[in-house]
């Protein structure tokens, strides 16, 4: 009878340490409009599977001083207080995006890294997209 109590004891513990150590982050994507008068529209859109924290496939109007999340994506399993590492250079999970200044399209690729500033806390991973004046030169 001890020996059984024992077993389950040990097992139950053993089920808590297994199953009680993972977290689950996030990378969030903002788009921040730093044009004085000038109004951003951002379309996206996305084939596969979709997360469910992600946002579908949108349109977003960014007015002038405004910044907006783009999309929400889970990291990969985490320690409690880990720092999601910077994904983008290997990994695009948010699809197709379109920029458009005034109802005129950007035609840069503005997926390439050099556009997003990436920042990290525990169990998040922040990417921002500045839109200004030097951006659309």
């Amino acid at each position: 009878m001890i020996q059984a109590r024992r077993s389950i004891l040990l097992l139950l513990l053993l089920s808590v340490l297994l199953t009680g150590c993972d977290y689950v982050g996030v990378y969030s994507y903002f788009i921040e409009n730093k044009l004085s008068n000038e109004t951003v529209t951002v379309k996206t859109h996305r084939v596969g599977y979709r997360y469910p924290t992600e946002i579908p496939d949108s349109v977003f109007v960014i007015l002038p001083k405004e910044t907006k999340l783009i999309n929400n994506i889970p990291t990969s399993p985490l320690g409690k207080h880990d720092h999601p590492y910077d994904i983008m250079a290997d990994l695009n999970e948010l699809g197709h995006i379109e920029i458009f200044i005034n109802d005129v399209k950007l035609e840069k690729n503005l997926w390439e890294r050099k556009y997003w500033e990436y920042t990290t806390e525990a169990r998040k991973g922040t990417y921002l997209l500045v839109i200004d004046e030097q951006i659309i030169k």
